[in-house]
């Protein structure tokens, strides 16, 4: 049944086939791989081996909703999060293509059904959730910037360095405040350029965001990488490091 109804709606999530059905996402997930195939060149390998690549779920991914799922296939036996602490407006399960959460939080609520991040407490208490995920900003926004980007005004920034740095440090250590011990958190991160009086320096977040982790000791337990498709792009006079194209989906457990 499952896999008729999939060769009929090819573009439906686990979860959208899930809730047409009437069955459980898990059951569905039994029959279904959300990881569309890698597309190679086979020519050198054994149908077998073939056959394989095409039924795992791979590190690398550059569709956002197939990398989520992945993550809750593997880690998350409820097949959704329980707390997403930057939800902003659910770009993560636009469309259903992923479960929405149990709690959604953010620091500056967008949705009617969202709860202040500020609040948490009042709602959630300590060692509370199964699993949690959250997306930060990556863009600083300083002063020696001439040029309002294009990426800033359209994703929120900080105003320092160290505000993202600090933010980022506060976030894990406020998601392991609320993870159950075996608990899964999940951070989106992405490296970045800060713009100073000496030109562009390299701020390595995913770096920071494992350090600190180990520092609270969290397993790191898988790495998922995000190509993009589309690049947005800068003027400048000289090119002098590699556009980042890419962002990471950390998976740790408490």
């Amino acid at each position: 049944m499952v896999n008729e109804f999939h060769q009929k709606h090819g573009d439906y999530s686990p979860y959208r086939i899930s809730k047409e059905l009437g069955i459980s996402q898990h059951t569905v997930t039994k029959y279904l791989d959300t990881e569309q195939p890698v597309k190679s060149d086979n020519s050198k390998l054994s149908k077998f081996a073939g056959e394989k690549i095409a039924n795992n779920i791979l590190s690398v991914n550059t569709n956002q909703q197939s990398i989520l799922n992945n993550i809750l296939t593997l880690y998350v036996p409820s097949l959704h999060f329980d707390a997403d602490l930057t939800y902003s407006k659910g770009s993560f399960y636009r469309k259903g293509n992923v479960a929405e959460p149990r709690y959604k939080l953010d620091k500056f609520p967008q949705t009617e059904d969202t709860i202040e991040l500020d609040n948490i407490d009042d709602v959630i208490g300590d060692e509370a959730l199964e699993s949690v995920v959250f997306d930060l900003p990556y863009i600083v926004k300083t002063s020696w910037v001439n040029v309002a980007s294009k990426v800033m005004e359209l994703y929120k920034s900080f105003d320092s360095a160290e505000e993202l740095i600090n933010t980022n440090k506060a976030m894990l250590e406020l998601a392991r405040r609320k993870l159950k011990r075996g608990g899964i958190m999940v951070v989106k991160t992405q490296d970045t350029c800060v713009a100073t009086s000496a030109g562009a320096k390299q701020l390595w977040v995913s770096q920071i965001v494992l350090n600190h982790a180990e520092c609270l000791n969290l397993a790191h337990e898988d790495t998922f990488i995000l190509v993009s498709k589309k690049l947005m792009l800068t003027k400048h006079e000289k090119q002098h490091r590699a556009r980042k194209n890419h962002c990471y989906f950390l998976v740790f457990r408490k």
